[in-house]
């Protein structure tokens, strides 16, 4: 305890001793997010200049993002061009703080409120999941939020957003309903009043700092790497916050991104349920024992006049049930398959490459390995049996054009993964692959890329733990295709649609891995077979198909005036053999209203 409260000191001291060193100017260290308009705006532009897009490791610092700007010649633009220029430079220009530190001006408070209705027209459970809904619960906005930021140098930030939202696991599910809202109190009686509210606020909360050419971000944000429109192979933006560290740095023609993030233990969850639910909720009480840790570095290189990108990933989840951390693994530029520690850590890589061959035309590609059978390793057909391979691809494209004052953007993806992509089990060889095939049982934990959140929930009550796919949204064993097109007059209005259209096979984020054979071999997805035993699923031997989901989305927004706008959603889904079952059929109709206003 002693040891701890002098480096506790130390540390404070430290920051606060290379803080005072700093000559005070503008404020260069703000995080803008991963869903940042500005950054939007930005990728626009380089399109439209025919440059590859900005570097979509994200979140990024004021001062990446206008170096990023500084590459734009402006008097080159046309006009409609020149605006967005104009709103990314006035968003991330630092010159406008003073250069005398004033106390009062350290502070920023802000408010914002939002008013949200959402209604569809089936009550079936397939669609009370928030997941099923295509405006789900990481874009649904907070009631009310009050934000801090904190400028006390120009080369630290601090960002801290408390919001009053409604929790993802109420009571009575959202979509059981046919009129739900964003107003935590009105889904269920007042007495249970703070069963809705979301306990896990605030959702983003960290401090920056950095100088030019580089920033550490320490806190809670979300992340996403890579180009992808629908999710990302190596890290998508599907979990609502990571509590991570996060360095980059960066100069015009290559940035090296190293991030880490911390979740709970599996053997917290794995075997404990309510409900035969895994990931049911379970007490706070409990003793939370265990490492899991996400490590991962990026890097990328521009080339051929700014019109190429290449991007290499790489990354591990370290598992560890005693705590346990071997201090090797925390190499920032270590190949990390080679480190060989395979019974508490499970490592993924991943290539990108970007090409705009001329303006407002942009290509994308993607690739990520999880697992394959080197030279000489067992395989199917020389053994009999191995281990399943891994991958999944994407390959999209995206066309801007100005029309009047506004720009047309149009994109194409697709992507495909396979069954056992993210998936694995805890490395233990105990078990011959010879005579058991079943490598993993239902409820035995796995190093997999499918962390949990910790969500706690009615005040002092259970936690429940929210388990999301760390890359591609929809996880492995999938085919989507998404064409999407929208329309934007900066600072006034925008309409969009949207055509997704998904097979998913039979296995999911809760499938056990397992060696496989001749008869359980899947070389491509989707399947239309589960052999492995599933920890969630008891039934999961009546999978019989694959499933399959189209939906069309309409949406729109309108600035009503700087600090209020109106916005809305609607969508049509339908599914076909849902649940894996074939010939059970789901269709619904999900439209969402909102409103928004900025208070302060």
């Amino acid at each position: 305890m002693d040891f701890l409260k002098k480096f506790v000191l130390i540390l404070l001291v430290t920051i606060i001793g290379t803080i005072s060193v700093f000559a005070f100017s503008g404020n260069s260290q703000k995080i803008f997010p991963v869903d940042s308009e500005v950054f939007s705006a930005l990728t626009t532009l380089y399109i439209r200049d025919g440059r590859t897009m900005p570097s979509n490791a994200g979140p990024w610092s004021a001062d990446e993002l206008e170096k990023m700007l500084s590459v734009i010649d402006r008097d080159s633009l046309s006009d409609v061009d020149r605006v967005l220029y104009d709103f990314v430079k006035k968003q991330t220009d630092s010159s406008s703080y003073s250069d005398k530190f004033d106390f009062e001006k350290c502070f920023k408070w802000s408010t914002n409120a939002a008013l949200e209705l959402y209604t569809h027209t089936s009550k079936d459970k397939f669609f009370q999941d928030k997941d099923a809904w295509d405006y789900d619960w990481m874009r649904q906005k907070p009631m009310f939020s009050i934000i801090l930021e904190t400028f006390p140098h120009r080369k630290f930030y601090g960002f801290f957003d408390y919001s009053a939202a409604n929790y993802k696991h109420t009571d009575i599910p959202f979509g059981s309903t046919f009129l739900s809202t964003n107003i935590w109190g009105l889904q269920t009686p007042t007495k249970y009043v703070f069963t809705e509210f979301d306990w896990n606020t605030p959702l983003r909360a960290f401090v920056s700092m950095g100088e030019e050419g580089w920033s550490l971000q320490l806190g809670r944000d979300r992340a996403s790497w890579g180009p992808g429109v629908v999710s990302n192979l190596i890290l998508g933006d599907n979990f609502k916050y990571h509590n991570m560290a996060r360095f980059a740095t960066y100069k015009k023609s290559f940035k090296y991104s190293l991030i880490t993030s911390f979740f709970p233990h599996p053997q917290q969850y794995a075997t404990q349920s309510t409900n035969d639910d895994w990931g049911g909720p379970l007490s706070t009480e409990r003793e939370n024992n265990g490492l899991n840790l996400f490590l991962a570095h990026r890097l990328e290189w521009r080339l051929k006049q700014d019109k190429l990108k290449l991007v290499f990933n790489d990354a591990t989840m370290i598992v560890s049930k005693n705590n346990f951390l071997d201090l090797q693994m925390l190499n920032p530029v270590m190949f990390y398959h080679n480190l060989h520690a395979r019974s508490n850590a499970n490592s993924l890589i991943g290539l990108e490459a970007e090409y705009t061959p001329f303006k407002n035309l942009n290509f994308y590609f993607a690739f990520a390995q999880d697992q394959i059978a080197f030279p000489g390793e067992a395989t199917v057909k020389t053994r009999g049996w191995q281990e399943p391979s891994a991958r999944g691809y994407m390959l999209g494209t995206k066309h801007t054009m100005p029309i009047d004052k506004g720009i047309l953007s149009t994109s194409l993806e697709f992507a495909y993964t396979g069954a056992y992509l993210y998936l694995r089990d805890a490395g233990d060889d105990s078990t011959s692959p010879g005579t058991h095939w079943h490598e993993q049982k239902a409820g035995e934990w796995g190093i997999t890329f499918i962390p949990a959140l910790r969500l706690r929930s009615k005040g002092t009550g259970p936690a429940i733990y929210d388990e999301q796919f760390l890359g591609y949204k929809y996880g492995g064993d999938a085919i989507t295709l998404n064409l999407a097109a929208k329309y934007k007059v900066m600072n006034k209005w925008s309409a969009g649609a949207r055509l997704f259209y998904m097979c998913h096979g039979t296995h999911d984020k809760w499938t056990c891995w397992n060696f496989v054979n001749k008869w359980t071999y899947f070389p491509f997805s989707p399947t239309t077979r589960h052999f492995s035993e599933n920890h969630k699923d008891k039934e999961y031997s009546k999978r019989n198909a694959a499933y399959h989901v189209f939906s069309l989305s309409m949406d729109g927004e309108y600035q009503i005036k700087e600090d209020l706008k109106t916005y809305g959603q609607l969508t049509l889904v339908n599914v076909w053999n849902a649940g894996n079952i074939k010939g059970v059929n789901k269709f619904d109709a999900q439209l969402t209203l909102g409103v928004s206003r900025s208070l302060l």
